[in-house]
């Protein structure tokens, strides 16, 4: 349909964080890390015309001297008045979780809130409940290499913080292991009483589970907890959706195959306990050689299928991006559509949405370019 290109500094490398489409499916909304000529990283959110790809209007936030400010989602209020963005603000001593509300039609801020944290920081993912009242965070938070699997919960209205909840890491652990652990995506059920996270659990040296919880929207209070792969290699989550009428959840990410090598897999789980209904994966043209990585995924508004876009090992140092279709019901794969990069290099999609009529979808990820000298 189009292409449209955003570029920071000559040279240096920027990529996209999150995408979302506006309610009347004629805006879409992109956030990222664009460089700077001072060797920082700016944070930019831009709206796009979707019928040409026209930029709207464009925010920028950050990125003095050599600072590095590293958005992480995106997502719009259910009445499409405003659009939300979260990430890690770089304070020069420290870190905080930064949340802007922009005005969907102008970009005009409508509030900033950042939530200091005690040491390190990893910002990942963002929700708003149905009534676009609560706002959820997804992120690690801790001290150095020590961090938690966080979720915390603000007022939309003006980003009131109202509750945090962090989540240990697995039994058994050395108490000097490393732990950067974190929460790469977040959903609320649809009828906004409960919140759902998937993520990064380490297990062990050189090891790591996928981590899915469910909480409580309104106090954050643990509902169930599971954790997936982990014995060995690292396994995490990476998209979360939650399914037609609420009774399912989906989940992207990696787990280890049986020929040792890490796989796209997307799970269907129950929403009550957590427990697998089905699980597919998307293999690269070299299955066994390669680890795959960076997933997202979202659910038609019919509610009959899910979509994921990833990158996956094809050979060497090649990874492709690819979107696959699957029906919600049993697994079975619709269709699946490679997108091939530019000879050797890391091409991956970041983040998916779809309209809401479900005739359009929208990716957005990172392309790896070739200079000829």
């Amino acid at each position: 349909r189009w292409t449209a290109d955003l570029d920071g500094a000559a040279g240096l490398d920027d990529y996209a964080a999150g995408i979302v489409a506006s309610p009347t499916a004629d805006v879409v909304f992109v956030t990222g890390q664009l460089s700077t000529a001072t060797g920082g990283r700016a944070w930019v959110t831009r709206a796009y015309s979707t019928g040409t790809g026209t930029p709207i209007w464009t925010r920028t936030i950050g990125g003095t001297g050599t600072r590095i400010d590293r958005p992480a989602a995106i997502t719009i209020g259910p009445g499409g008045g405003r659009v939300y963005v979260t990430g890690q603000e770089d304070r020069g001593t420290g870190y905080a979780i930064r949340t802007i509300a922009y005005n969907a039609g102008t970009g005009a801020t409508a509030w900033s809130r950042a939530t200091a944290t005690t040491g390190g920081v990893d910002v990942r993912a963002l929700a708003l409940n149905p009534l676009g009242n609560r706002l959820f965070v997804g992120a690690g938070t801790g001290t150095g290499t020590h961090l938690q699997a966080t979720l915390l919960g603000y007022d939309a209205s003006d980003g009131h913080p109202i509750w945090s909840r962090s989540f240990d890491p697995a039994p058994g652990l050395a108490p000097a292991a490393q732990t950067n652990d974190a929460f790469w995506s977040v959903a609320v059920s649809p009828d906004g009483t409960q919140v759902y996270g998937t993520g990064i659990s380490t297990t062990g040296l050189g090891s790591s589970a996928m981590l899915n919880v469910a909480v409580a929207a309104g106090s954050g209070t643990p509902i169930w907890t599971q954790r997936r792969g982990g014995s060995v290699g690292h396994s995490y989550g990476t998209g979360i959706a939650v399914g037609p009428g609420g009774a399912r959840i989906f989940v992207v990410g990696t787990l280890l195959s049986a020929t040792n090598d890490l796989q796209v897999t997307t799970l269907s789980l129950r929403i009550d306990n957590g427990a697998k209904v089905w699980s597919r994966a998307t293999v690269g043209s070299q299955p066994n050689s390669g680890d795959d990585t960076l997933s997202a995924v979202t659910i038609a508004p019919a509610g009959d299928r899910v979509y994921t876009a990833t990158g996956v090992y094809d050979g060497s140092t090649d990874y492709d991006s690819r979107v696959a279709a699957f029906a919600t019901g049993d697994g079975t794969q619709v269709w699946d559509r490679p997108y091939p990069g530019s000879g050797t290099g890391f091409d991956t999609w970041s983040a998916i949405t779809i309209g809401p009529s479900g005739g359009r979808m929208y990716v957005v990820g990172q392309r790896r370019t070739l200079t000829v000298v």
